[in-house]
């Protein structure tokens, strides 16, 4: 059900991966042409990568809630049957993820808030910060890209997005 080419699923999990790596390096989020150039890309065709993945999702924030942060969170899991531990998993992907937010620049921070928060459309948004729709797109989906880059690094304290794999 997911409405993104395969294509560019591949290439925003290399996008997500040279972040990782140069957040790794540099000490902290690579600028979007650091980016392209770590990928061998000149900055308009990684510009137009970000373009086509308009619509690429972190993935739904409807689903966390702020269960653990409840008192007696135990009892309020036994009573509506969920998962301790997936409980906490959520509250910490919740925490990881706000302080991956508060370390974007606040360029991307103010394209987020207006999108998901605010429920501007991309040409609203453009219209607030003087750019073009296409540029609202990119930032849009270089935020993304560095959302999960930092949510899926070896120092997140939780496995939310990372792969599961069965027991052997």
């Amino acid at each position: 059900m997911d409405p993104a080419a395969r294509s560019v699923r591949a290439e925003m999990r290399q996008v997500e991966q040279t972040i990782q790596q140069l957040s790794h390096s540099l000490g902290r989020i690579p600028r979007e042409g650091e980016v392209a150039q770590a990928m061998g890309k000149p900055l308009p065709e990684y510009r137009r990568l970000l373009q086509r993945a308009n619509g690429y999702k972190l993935l739904s924030l409807d689903d966390l809630e702020a269960e653990a942060d409840m008192p007696d969170y135990l009892e309020v899991c036994a009573r509506s049957n969920q998962d301790p531990l997936a409980v906490l998993q959520r509250s910490a992907f919740r925490q990881g993820l706000r302080q991956a937010l508060e370390a974007l620049d606040a360029t991307a921070q103010v394209v987020l808030y207006l999108y998901y928060d605010e429920g501007l459309r991309m040409r609203e948004i453009g219209t607030k910060l003087g750019v073009g729709e296409s540029r609202v797109s990119q930032l849009h989906a270089h935020a993304i890209a560095e959302l999960r880059a930092a949510l899926q690094s070896p120092d997140a304290r939780f496995s939310m997005l990372k792969p599961r794999r069965a027991p052997r």
